[in-house]
């Protein structure tokens, strides 16, 4: 039913179907395989379904587009700078040179006329170190600001990476920037009782932390090792620097970088492994577990990869919570399923297919792999399958859309993978200890520097063998599927 859906999304975007003949379309379908389910036709029934689910993505792409293409926001025409005004939807986002403030836009000045225009807005406003700090607002704050709207479209070759459409995947209707910080203006702050601004508030009193604990050499800002640290335990990778995110991209290390499968699932075992030294329940185990991932995707504000992720691991748990057997491929496809359906334009984020590509490809291939493998310690064995296998299955994705081809991810995530996984382990241990004894913070916080320093030099060890990470020209669509197919 997902690839169904799936497909409906993907014929729906290539055709440009108008929603209501599909929706049409897909409600017959449904009408017309429970009446055959009701005669007991159980195939034909089953073949009306799939048809009515892959009409139904087809409707639902269609009938989301539009209604993002339509948006008042997205389609303002404004010729030099305007006033927004609105209210913060989520933290801002830091950046080496600029903040980034995402608005829930309410009104629009032009011309000496204010008016009614909704819509979200990414707003990029730049940082000047000598001239003044960052600026210091927080989700639900409401916000004015004089901005120049971006014009919406770009020059770039045919199949690149398309920005516009990566921010309809994220629901933000439009791009702004700003020359000062001097033209934003916090108008007003958060309610008291705001869920939304209470989480924003943890956020940033653990960004102010690690720039306390970790301060570049100015001190203004956030040394490369505490903008490491911000993107493990935040997933806020706006402030690592050049050099480190095309280190991390060239060895392939670069999705230890950002918060997804990989970061849930060690925090699944860090939180398993404290529950099982309390001897907790099982059920319990897996009720404590959904309530800290749902606090933790709150957390990072939403970020799509976690959401995925963690929709993974709640439709498992809550599985196991319900039925005696599970199975692992039913609770990965329905959480992609309701992703769908809630968005049907992540079918074209980067992110969701390395998600699911990679993980379809540990759940098939790593149990027959294992078996082909000799038992060495420390989980060698399980490490090298993963690896192996993961890298099967997003390896076509990630040349298509990078380029690169990196074989050294191979053999540096054998010790990269359970280094991240100590840093992120005595990383949140860190902040509240640092929290509750300021004063004795400083050990840990050496210790963490320390294992930051020991994965940069991880992640340059094969510095010297560059035939282990190469670029290759984008692969065409026939030799993709190809390899799906073999595979």
């Amino acid at each position: 039913m997902t690839a169904a859906l799936g497909l409906g999304i993907a014929a729906s975007e290539a055709l440009g179907l108008p929603p209501a003949p599909v929706w049409a379309l897909a409600l017959a379908g449904i009408a017309a395989a429970w009446a055959f389910y009701a005669r007991r036709l159980d195939r034909a029934a089953a073949l009306l379904a799939v048809a009515a689910v892959c009409a139904l993505g087809a409707a639902r792409f269609s009938a989301f587009d539009r209604h993002y293409q339509a948006n008042p926001l997205h389609t303002l025409a404004a010729d030099g700078y305007v006033d927004v005004a609105g209210r913060l939807f989520r933290s801002p986002g830091r950046e080496p040179d600029r903040d980034v403030l995402f608005l829930d836009v309410r009104t629009v000045r032009a011309g000496g006329r204010e008016r009614a225009v909704r819509g979200r807005l990414r707003l990029n406003v730049p940082f000047a170190r000598e001239a003044r700090s960052r600026l210091d607002c927080l989700a639900g704050d409401r916000v004015r600001a004089s901005v120049r709207l971006s014009s919406g479209g770009s020059f770039r070759n045919f199949g690149a990476f398309s920005y516009e459409r990566y921010l309809q995947t994220l629901r933000i209707h439009r791009r702004a920037s700003t020359k000062s910080s001097l033209l934003v203006a916090r108008t007003s702050v958060a309610s008291v009782g705001s869920i939304r601004a209470r989480v924003s508030r943890v956020r940033r009193s653990i960004q102010r932390e690690l720039e306390r604990r970790f301060p570049a050499a100015d001190g203004k800002d956030i040394s490369p090792v505490g903008a490491v640290l911000e993107a493990l335990l935040l997933g806020e990778d706006g402030r690592l620097d050049e050099p480190t995110v095309e280190n991390l991209q060239k060895t392939g290390l670069y999705h230890l970088f950002a918060i997804s499968g990989g970061h849930i699932a060690i925090i699944n075992l860090l939180l398993f492994s404290l529950f099982r030294i309390v001897r907790m329940s099982r059920r319990a185990s897996s009720l404590a577990l959904a309530v800290f991932l749902v606090f933790y995707t709150a957390l990072v504000e939403g970020s799509p990869s976690v959401l995925r992720a963690t929709l993974m691991t709640l439709a498992f748990l809550g599985g196991r919570l319900l039925w005696k057997d599970v199975h692992i491929l039913n609770t990965i496809a329905a959480s992609a399923f309701f992703l769908l359906l809630a968005n049907p334009s992540s079918l074209y984020d980067i992110g969701f297919q390395l998600t699911y590509a990679a993980t379809l490809a540990i759940i098939l291939f790593t149990p027959p792999l294992l078996k082909r493998l000799p038992r060495l310690p420390f989980k060698i064995s399980e490490l090298a399958a993963l690896s192996v296998t993961a890298a099967l299955g997003a390896g076509p994705i990630v040349a298509r859309s990078f380029n690169r081809v990196a074989f050294s991810s191979l053999i540096l995530n054998f010790p990269a993978i359970p280094l991240v996984g100590l840093v992120m382990g005595v990383g949140y241990a860190f902040l509240p200890f640092a929290a509750l004894f300021p004063g004795a913070a400083a050990l840990p916080a050496s210790a963490l520097r320390a294992l930051v320093l020991v994965f940069s030099g991880i992640s340059h060890s094969l510095d010297a063998f560059p035939f282990l990470s190469i670029r290759v020209p984008t692969p065409p669509a026939g030799l993709l599927w190809g390899y799906y197919a073999t595979l």
